[in-house]
């Protein structure tokens, strides 16, 4: 849900958002939640780079991608303003279980696009290849991931985070794929 508010539209951010399922157009560019006019919907057998390649190309369907970023972006710095992330006079902080960070960069980006505070994260673990430090997205982990093969016992707190994530993140959707406003919120 973050990837189209945070992207700068180029055609490797495009291209990452193409999906790899088989199928016409339509079902691999759903994580645009666009709809796109009929003629390049029904398309098959096209590569991702060609996908990509003709969104970026088309100014009437990168102008529909844009809109829906932009509306998107609003509705994501209104959901943090709602939930108190998105603050000017301190800053708040994200807690997760495990991952690159990824998502904490993204949530920052948002904010100070906003105008807003940066958080800071805290994590039982980071994997290896996570995001680099910069100064506005600080962090604490309790583990990570390269101490792991000194001491084997470790990798098993790898499992339990993938367990304790799913239980604390229950939801009926496989993925939350876009913001929207359902009784004012």
């Amino acid at each position: 849900s973050l990837y189209l508010p945070i992207s700068d539209l180029s055609y490797d951010s495009i291209l990452s958002m193409v999906g790899n399922m088989s199928g016409d157009n339509k079902t691999r560019t759903d994580n645009f939640q666009v709809e796109f006019p009929e003629e390049f919907a029904s398309k098959t057998y096209q590569t991702k780079e060609q996908i990509a390649l003709e969104l970026f190309r088309d100014n009437n369907l990168l102008g529909l991608i844009r809109a829906k970023r932009d509306e998107q972006k609003k509705y994501c710095l209104q959901y943090f303003e709602q939930t108190g992330l998105a603050v000017k006079d301190y800053s708040s902080a994200i807690v997760d279980l495990g991952g690159t960070r990824k998502c904490q960069q993204s949530i920052n980006k948002v904010l100070a696009d906003g105008g807003y505070c940066s958080v800071y994260g805290y994590y039982l673990e980071v994997q290896t290849g996570r995001k680099k430090l910069n100064r506005k997205d600080l962090y604490d982990a309790v583990l990570f991931k390269e101490y792991y093969p000194s001491n084997p016992s470790l990798s098993y707190l790898n499992r339990m985070s993938i367990l304790s994530e799913h239980y604390f993140s229950v939801v009926p959707e496989h993925r939350t794929s876009h913001y929207q406003i359902v009784a004012g919120k």
